[in-house]
């Protein structure tokens, strides 16, 4: 493989591509991946497996070039690598992701958020938010609005333990791209018991 040019590399068919990005090191990888012709479409020809190992081999942070070209498909079974502990979601995990997503660029966060899971969406607000509706207070004088924000008027949040900026800038790009299911998650969220969105979440999973 160390004989074969950048140039060389670019000429052989996506299949002998992936063969010979299997036989070197993750760096090395990241190197062909973003200088090939065509990388988008060859880094979307990877294994989830394979593009993740890459990924945490190389470091995430150092490897947000590749994550952009990552399809929302394998975004997704990365995620599902990486963000479960035994049958539980780790939300820890799963904000650092989104994150890296943000800092990905290219609209990968935007992205994403309208390939998710909707359980997953909804048990991320239950989780960190309270969620009331506008129409439910606004005949009550008592009520104090200070520690809530609104995106929409429609529906008040405030965050619930330790505030995670990335997620107030996930759901206003989920207002702006689909406020049918932004509603549906903040209503969903004040309704859903955690165990049957993780409940639905594990079957999404095992049946991918």
């Amino acid at each position: 493989m160390n004989t074969l040019s950048t140039e060389q590399f670019s000429s052989l068919p996506v299949p002998r591509q992936i063969t010979q990005l299997a036989r070197v090191d993750a760096k090395t990888r990241q190197e062909l991946l973003l200088s090939a012709r065509g990388s988008l479409d060859l880094v979307r020809a990877l294994s989830p497996e394979m593009l993740f190992y890459t990924l945490k081999e190389i470091g995430m942070t150092d490897a947000v070039g590749l994550l952009a070209l990552a399809s929302p498909e394998q975004v997704r079974d990365m995620m599902d690598l990486d963000c479960w502990q035994k049958d539980q979601r780790n939300n820890q995990r799963i904000i650092s992701w989104l994150m890296l997503l943000d800092e990905a660029g290219s609209g990968k966060l935007a992205e994403w958020v309208l390939h998710a899971d909707i359980e997953l969406l909804v048990l991320l607000v239950k989780r960190h938010f309270e969620v009331i509706r506008q129409a439910d207070i606004e005949e009550d004088p008592n009520f104090d609005r200070s520690p809530y924000f609104t995106f929409d008027d429609q529906y008040l949040l405030r965050f619930l333990g330790e505030e995670e900026p990335i997620l107030p800038l996930l759901l206003e790009r989920l207002r702006v791209l689909d406020y049918g299911q932004y509603t549906y998650v903040l209503e969903n969220s004040m309704l859903e018991l955690d165990s049957g969105l993780e409940e639905a979440e594990l079957r999404w999973r095992n049946a991918r």
